[in-house]
């Protein structure tokens, strides 16, 4: 079964919209992210940036990347180019918009020979036209003769789209602005491509490769070789992608030339092409090649890298036949994001050492990444992050680590007013992913147990189903998911494994006391609270007052509770309470706790709580799959985590909750045969054998139940509706004789 899980971090992917990391507002950078938004951190991160080519042409990546998907989108920043060209041209009535072709859409051309259809004009085409088009209007004026007349003519540009026959725009006056007429003349050159017309076209292209003024002069030698590509001339193709691949001048083309080297089969996958392709992507100036660019890096580097891939979201380490280091060494770029996700313990000296060699930002960041707060250089680390200023892409991700680290150290008290002021700033503006990692680290700094509560809860940024690996939002789910839950503040795994394993019961009764949680967590917690005093003996009658005050349906049981005459009567009555509620655990679960409403049975085993010693190593696991940035939670000292790990011990050897309660029921049975209550508490018994956590004892626990309800109230509508008890391997039938 798929289940509800709430995000309150994203691990996968930076905040949405993805526009504020694109443009340089990183947010905390993660190990986890996928390696195509490692490339663009790196890019800000070392001073290079993003020119708004290059982020038109990540968006374009993303919203392709998600093509096919299930999650299809969760990018909703991207242009549909020729929608946005139509959409423009409309705009401008005099001369009227051509007709487009409800079968070729301006953009498919038609074979009557062999009757199919393959694309003509792609989408740059149409985004070309469109910055082209603002361009011109701004500068011309839209009555203007100069745009009208490239207008004119970009509609018989895209009159050749369905590659019927030729229509040639007219040769410019010369009368009209040198940037018109040089305009032109590559309009002419690319109807010329589009009808098909190649050796005319190439004629045109290599003109105006030479013309070095010419706005289209770069495009132009890629053009060249494309369509030599189209006319088959393998040779000449190989020479015009060596003249650009040796042109320094021409580096905005390079990525999508070696793309049309792989199409054209000229080259394999090999070392060369994926040092090549990291090269650019580290570069200015990569303009309309960056989509290429990024798509080919990631592919090869998903294919190096195997299963041995520590951003898989099952790895299993040393069992994995580790790749060869060399080949992410050759390019600063690959060897930094190769470092950053790396879970081998060697990747954190070598990010120290890389930061101490080179002194530069970007390995900063790795090397507070891999850091603990007691290692030696700490102090170092936390001074270089301190002195990362605000208006750095780096900042928060600095920052992050600066105060975990300090925090690791015993300091966490010392960064409560930067906190506080953080949490209130700009800086975390939108970035809700961020706010709660913050919150996170405020949590630990709490002055005590009631502060550390208030900033235990958090929102969550996303609720999606656990197959969704990838944390992409999906409509379909959504509505599923608000049918079955109402988002509300909760518990993420920090503060939750804090609660489970440093909190004493004294304390988790405050907690259950405590106003200002949502009503379903206030319950949860309450449950929790009676739990764990009932395990360990303690006066419940506080917490009975508190999970009452929580869960008002349950007055009439703690009212029997209370009344009962002695601790054993109120031991069973307890345990006869919690029979009827699946949901107690003697434990909080992060995130969205149960999805079956209180008191109702869930069928696919999620009742009651299976034995604490092996909670804590699956919820260990659970965060080591999960690779959260907060490896190691602090320890506030007012949790008393000495008194909450002897409680631990003791409720550990309780184990799970069908042997713990049925130990109760069956020992106030056999002092109380008088007592009817006791045949709907040996029903209760034996459904949770059958529907609750079973360990080696439990089986017998089933038995016995079932054994004396029947003995001893055989006509009983509760012995009714037991026909069964349950062993660990087969459902017998065995009614007394």
């Amino acid at each position: 079964m798929e289940e509800p899980v709430p995000v309150f971090s994203f691990r996968k992917h930076p905040n949405l919209p993805i526009s504020r990391f694109l443009n340089g507002r990183l947010g905390v950078v993660q190990p986890t992210f996928a390696r195509s938004w490692l490339v663009v951190a790196w890019r800000w991160t070392n001073g290079t940036g993003m020119s708004p080519s290059e982020t038109e042409q990540a968006r374009s990546y993303y919203r392709d990347r998600q093509q096919g998907s299930l999650y299809q989108g969760w990018v909703k920043e991207t242009e549909n180019w020729p929608a946005k060209w139509r959409q423009l041209r409309a705009s401008v009535p005099n001369p009227p918009p051509p007709k487009v072709s409800p079968v070729t859409n301006g953009q498919i051309a038609y074979d009557p020979d062999t009757h199919q259809f393959s694309l003509n004009c792609a989408e740059d085409a149409f985004r070309t036209a469109v910055h082209t088009f603002d361009s011109r209007r701004n500068r011309f004026g839209a009555s203007s003769t100069a745009f009208r007349s490239w207008l004119t003519a970009q509609d018989t540009v895209f009159s050749n789209c369905d590659g019927t026959r030729l229509f040639l725009p007219v040769t410019a006056s010369a009368d009209l602005p040198v940037v018109i007429q040089q305009d032109r003349d590559y309009q002419i050159a690319a109807a010329l491509f589009y009808a098909a017309h190649y050796p005319e076209a190439l004629l045109r292209f290599r003109a105006i490769a030479s013309e070095k003024k010419s706005p289209w002069s770069a495009i132009s030698n890629y053009l060249i070789a494309r369509t030599l590509y189209r006319l088959g001339s393998m040779p000449e193709v190989k020479g015009e992608v060596s003249r650009i691949l040796a042109d320094l001048s021409l580096t905005g083309i390079h990525g999508m030339t070696w793309n049309l080297m792989e199409r054209a089969g000229l080259h394999e996958r090999d070392q060369n092409y994926f040092m090549e392709l990291a090269r650019l992507l580290s570069s200015p100036g990569q303009d309309n090649g960056f989509r290429e660019e990024l798509w080919n890096y990631t592919d090869i580097y998903d294919s190096i890298i195997g299963p041995a891939d520590p951003n898989r979201e099952y790895w299993y380490g040393p069992d994995n036949q580790p790749p060869d280091e060399q080949r992410f060494r050759s390019v600063p770029m690959t060897d930094w994001i190769h470092s950053f996700q790396s879970r081998d313990p060697a990747a954190h000296a070598r990010t120290l050492a890389e930061w101490k060699r080179s002194r530069s930002i970007p390995w900063l960041l790795a090397a507070l990444t891999h850091a603990n707060g007691k290692e030696p250089d700490a102090p170092a680390l936390i001074d270089a992050a301190g002195l990362i200023p605000r208006q750095s892409p780096a900042y928060l991700t600095a920052t992050w680590h600066r105060i975990r680290l300090n925090a690791e150290r015993g300091r966490a008290a010392e960064s409560r007013g930067e906190l506080d002021a953080l949490l209130n700033s700009p800086e975390l503006r939108d970035l809700p992913s961020e706010l709660n990692l913050f919150l996170s680290l405020r949590m630990v700094a709490a002055a005590d147990f009631p502060e550390f509560l208030h900033f235990a809860l958090r929102n969550p940024v996303l609720v999606v189903y656990s197959d969704n690996l990838g944390e992409l939002p999906d409509q379909k789910a959504a509505d599923s998911l608000r049918a079955a839950w109402t988002p509300h503040a909760s518990l993420d795994r920090d503060a939750t494994t804090l609660l489970n394993f440093s909190t004493p019961f004294d304390l988790l009764e405050q907690a259950a006391r405590s106003a200002g949680f949502p009503t379903v967590l206030q319950q949860e917690i309450a449950l929790t609270a009676f739990v764990r005093g009932l395990m360990l003996n303690r006066d419940l009658t506080r917490t009975a007052n508190a999970l009452e005050a929580a869960t008002p349906d349950l007055k009439p049981a703690i009212a029997e509770w209370g009344a009962a005459a002695t601790p054993a009567e109120k031991r069973f009555m307890a345990a006869l309470l919690l029979l009827r509620r699946p949901e107690a655990r003697p434990y909080l679960k992060p995130g969205i706790s149960r999805l079956s409403k209180p008191g109702i049975l869930d069928t696919y085993r999620d009742n009651w709580w299976c034995p604490m010693d092996i909670v804590q190593p699956l919820q260990r696991r659970q965060e080591e799959f999960r690779r959260l940035l907060i490896r190691t939670t602090p320890q506030p000292d007012f949790l008393e985590t000495g008194t909450a790990a002897l409680e631990i011990a003791l409720i550990e050897k309780e184990g799970n909750a069908p042997e713990f309660l049925g130990r109760i029921v069956l020992s106030w049975a056999k002092d109380h045969p008088e007592d009817t209550r006791v045949a709907e508490a040996l029903h209760r018994v034996v459904v949770a054998t059958h529907l609750g956590c079973a360990d080696i004892a439990t089986p017998e626990i089933s038995r016995s139940a079932f054994q004396l309800l029947h003995r001893r109230f055989p006509k009983s509508e509760w012995a009714r509706r037991t026909p069964y008890w349950y062993s660990e391997y087969s459902i017998r039938q065995s009614l007394p004789k």
